[in-house]
């Protein structure tokens, strides 16, 4: 029996001559998609696609949850943006046969698609295509269509980012948002796109969302100010969630301390948020150290996580710990992150600035020459 992987690497370099391993300075290019047979000599793996005119793009491929085709994604830079491709894969042998036609979905850098799943020939991507710049989900039917001939499952969300994804117990499609910098799990109906219910959970942020479309099941990890880590399981058959996996910390009581979020009025009078962590039995009479974290930069939002360092300030030293979200992240999309770099890049400092003037104003702590 022949097992075949998907591989994705550089075609070997020229001689090194003298050189050693490691110390050749020729640029790597013609990055390709090949099969390899599992046991046999790279060498003799097969080309399935290269792009000999473009020699600086970059490909990635995976296999679909059917295990019938290969998902090719073809990028130029860090953009989020790429081209798009399909392999059918049954019946394909190494290294006898002719390889089938690549099902060409998306020939131009204008959008980013990454696969969710497919049911048979229909797939269903996150895209931001028609500036969709919070991301949405759409279906697109391989036999006969193109990205241009795609169809919206869950539209846009105005407000909130979408953020990661999966496909569990068949149909059921898990849906993680940014709302408010903080995460939401949200399940649709695969096929109509339809919300079923979305999850009850705290301020948190959610990561490492994992399931299959076999499995009844899914699971994800949650962390927060007060929280170092935990998994959650979410079950189909019975409608319920349980704690998986909790990291228990010693000599720590989540219950002394309080989590919330303020919104306060920048120069040009947008409304920004702000996380403040601090006692519950805290007197808010400006005499309170706060520690002001922000950053505003490169699309990242910065949510709910846990620190061991801030929640010793917040008890040894009656602090306050202020994690402002500025402009130039990624907490409520493209739009805010767009708000807050290059020409707009005041925007940030404006922001930083009136979230020390809000903590002052409101008495957590107050101004004073150092």
């Amino acid at each position: 029996m022949i097992v075949l992987t998907i591989q994705l690497r550089y075609p070997a370099l020229e001689s090194l001559g003298d050189k050693s391993k490691g110390t050749e300075t020729e640029k790597s290019t013609q990055h390709s998609v090949y099969y390899h047979a599992l046991g046999t000599d790279p060498s003799t793996d097969r080309l399935i696609v290269s792009d000999p005119e473009h020699p600086d793009y970059n490909h990635n491929a995976q296999v679909s949850d059917d295990g019938k085709y290969c998902i090719i994604s073809v990028s130029e830079s860090t953009d989020p943006v790429n081209m798009l491709y399909v392999l059918p894969l049954e019946g394909q042998s190494l290294p006898a046969g002719e390889l089938p036609e690549l099902i060409k979905l998306a020939t131009n850098f204008d959008s980013k698609y990454e696969y969710i799943t497919n049911e048979g020939p229909i797939f269903y991507f996150l895209t931001n295509k028609d500036n969709a710049l919070n991301g949405k989900v759409v279906s697109i039917d391989i036999r006969d269509g193109t990205v241009d001939k795609s169809k919206d499952v869950v539209p846009e969300n105005p407000t909130d980012p979408l953020e990661s994804y999966t496909c569990v117990d068949g149909n059921k499609l898990i849906l993680g948002y940014l709302h408010n910098v903080s995460s939401a799990l949200r399940i649709h109906d695969l096929t109509s796109g339809k919300l079923i219910k979305e999850l009850d959970i705290p301020i948190c942020s959610v990561g490492s969302l994992f399931g299959r479309k076999q499995m009844k099941e899914f699971y994800y990890r949650m962390t927060s100010f007060t929280l170092a880590s935990r998994i959650v399981k979410y079950s189909f058959e019975n409608d319920s969630e349980e704690i998986f996996r909790d990291a228990k910390l010693t000599n720590f009581n989540p219950d002394l301390f309080k989590v919330e979020q303020k919104f306060f009025t920048s120069k040009d009078g947008t409304q920004v948020p702000m996380f403040l962590v601090h006692r519950k039995d805290l007197k808010l009479d400006g005499t309170n150290p706060v520690f002001l974290y922000g950053y505003g930069g490169f699309n990242i939002p910065l949510g709910p996580s846990f620190s061991v360092s801030r929640i010793i300030f917040a008890d040894n030293f009656r602090g306050v710990y202020a994690l402002a979200n500025l402009r130039g992240g990624g907490e409520f999309g493209e739009k805010w992150h767009k708000a807050g770099q290059r020409e707009n890049k005041q925007n940030v400092f404006d922001d930083f600035h009136a979230a020390a003037e809000f903590l002052i104003k409101e008495k957590y702590t107050k101004d004073q020459d150092i």
